[in-house]
């Protein structure tokens, strides 16, 4: 999963996690884009039970001590649990070698509603 966070000024971009920190780890990565005006935390792999909770982007004002927020709660469903015409993947790519400067396509076949 990814989540992003954009604001329209420069200021450090920081991710909370139950009001601690996150910082960049196995699971957790965190890449800054747009000139430091943006921010996307990638969890990888999403567990269930660990990863269901509030994330937060928090940007701050060190000189003024002003600091916005933007959370959002994650929710994640477990096979068992889909809801119905929940998207799936019933043909996965094959993996293809491919000489470096030319194109390969990756076939695969997916349902889901909408």
């Amino acid at each position: 999963i990814s989540l992003f966070c954009e604001s329209n000024v420069k200021l450090p971009i920081r991710w909370r996690k139950r009001g601690r920190i996150i910082s960049t780890n196995d699971r957790y990565n965190i890449l800054e884009y747009n000139d430091g005006r943006a921010s996307v935390l990638r969890i990888d792999p999403l567990l269930s039970l660990r990863d269901e909770d509030t994330f937060s982007c928090i940007l701050e004002d060190a000189v003024t001590g002003r600091f916005e927020e933007a959370s959002a709660y994650v929710t994640v469903l477990t096979p068992d649990v889909l809801p119905a015409g929940f998207p799936t993947v019933s043909q996965h790519p094959k993996a293809k070698e491919v000489e470096k400067g030319h194109q390969a396509i990756l076939a695969c076949t997916a349902s889901g509603n909408p």
